[in-house]
């Protein structure tokens, strides 16, 4: 494992305070059903917001901060080191079962949570369990996203913990499909309820013929194996157009919404309408 340089020990420690002093923010961004332009879901993200007072080095100003949150691919790298994805997670997991309590009685689409193969374990699944009895959430209102990693684990146990999820009735999908070294194995090994692709291929698909070919060559498996298909960074209506001909079920990105604050894109879902062209 490398060594944090000095302004991500900084980055680091104040993942740390912010965890503890509850400043973490929520947003959510819409999945919609491509043929109707109905949300059938959210991906909750975590935002972690700028510090207040800004006495950190210009280096770690610089590197770390953008518009009124901190860059995630940063953040999350600092808490891996820190050991903080662990006590990420749960915390996000709490917060999302304290929501979902308060505002059950208008809010029928599962909210995503993305969980890392490392905290995805049987003691993760008894706090999952925990959290949704505690604040009396169904478990339909809760999905997985296994995320990418380049770290090893063990199929054979992640697959039995992504089984004791289902089987609480919670959809598991896996995350970044495609981007991976393994995206064939998890289509062999895993037993999901959907693959969200790579935003990677849906933007360079339209004017990248190889792009192109793995797009619809990974939209392909995932139906021959009858999973749902989710394609993320959906930005332009050709890129709609295309997922849409090529057999995706469900859009995430930019041309839909962008991220907002959990309890704003979700009283918008009351009354969410598309301007998607859907025939």
């Amino acid at each position: 494992m490398t060594s944090l340089i000095p302004c991500e020990i900084d980055l680091a420690n104040y993942l740390a305070r912010a965890l503890t002093s509850n400043q973490l923010k929520l947003y959510a961004q819409h999945l919609v059903e491509v043929n109707t332009g109905v949300p059938v879901g959210a991906e909750v993200l975590l935002r972690v917001p700028q510090p207040r007072k800004l006495s950190l080095k210009n280096q770690f100003r610089s590197t770390f901060l953008s518009s009124s949150s901190i860059n995630t691919e940063q953040w999350i790298e600092a808490a891996s080191h820190r050991g903080l994805i662990e006590p990420l997670t749960e915390w996000l997991v709490k917060k999302v079962a304290e929501f979902l309590s308060n505002s059950a009685s208008f809010i029928d689409i599962p909210l995503s949570i993305n969980v890392p193969p490392s905290v995805l374990t049987s003691r993760f699944v008894k706090f999952l369990a925990a959290m949704l009895n505690t604040y009396k959430v169904p478990t339909s209102l809760i999905m997985i996203e296994i995320t990418e990693t380049q770290k090893p684990f063990d199929l054979r146990a992640l697959n039995k913990v992504i089984n004791d999820l289902r089987d609480m009735g919670v959809k598991v999908v896996i995350d970044d499909f495609g981007s991976g070294y393994s995206t064939m194995t998890y289509l062999v090994d895993l037993t999901v309820d959907a693959v969200k692709i790579d935003r990677s291929f849906v933007q360079k698909a339209p004017e990248n013929a190889c792009a192109y070919s793995v797009l619809k060559s990974l939209i392909e498996l995932a139906k021959e194996v009858n999973l749902q298909i989710i394609c993320e960074g959906v930005e332009n209506l050709q890129q709609f157009d295309l997922v849409k001909r090529l057999g995706c079920n469900i859009v995430q990105g930019y041309l839909i919404n962008r991220p907002m604050p959990l309890e704003e894109a979700l009283n918008e879902s009351k009354e969410f309408i598309t301007e998607l062209p859907l025939h």
